[in-house]
């Protein structure tokens, strides 16, 4: 997931169960995708796919699968095989798009940010992606060991 706002780019990684995983910092001005992607360090484990769109073309990462759909040949129609694959790649992208508008319900991340100290719009940035992971999934807070208030779990009883 890519946002601009007011001249701004971070992208964003998202695991398969549509939520997100990784945002990089953000950048100011306009910004080539693939420039960000290059001074980014991605915690990525080996063995993982990551989709990749023309944005990228020339990069890469060790021990990481990119996943790019097939163009046709000139001349030529693509095989059924390739076809398929190229669907199945564009089913992935139709739900990183319908991420990138459930993060965008939070109006603050697609209008015009005016706080200019530093950190707050990549703060901002985190919490509205966090809402979108809570929204996805609710019950996340309870299996990773979130009790709430401190107050609530000391073991005192009112």
């Amino acid at each position: 997931m890519k946002t601009e706002a007011c001249g701004l780019t971070q992208e964003a990684y998202l695991h398969f169960e549509n939520t997100t995983l990784f945002l990089s910092a953000t950048y100011g001005g306009h910004v080539h995708d693939k420039r960000i992607a290059n001074t980014t360090p991605y915690p990525l484990p080996a063995g993982s796919r990551l989709l990749q769109d023309l944005g990228f073309l020339a990069f890469t990462l060790s021990q990481v699968e990119f996943l790019l759909p097939t163009k046709k040949p000139r001349g030529q129609e693509l095989t059924r095989e390739q076809h398929m694959a190229n669907q199945a790649l564009h089913h992935r992208r139709l739900r990183i798009e319908h991420v990138n508008s459930s993060v965008k319900r939070c109006r603050i991340v697609k209008d015009r940010i005016r706080l200019r100290k530093q950190g707050v719009r990549d703060l901002v940035m985190a919490r509205c992606c966090a809402l979108h992971n809570f929204r996805v999934h609710p019950h996340a807070l309870a299996t990773n060991g979130f009790r709430g208030h401190p107050a609530e779990t000391s073991g005192m009883t009112s």
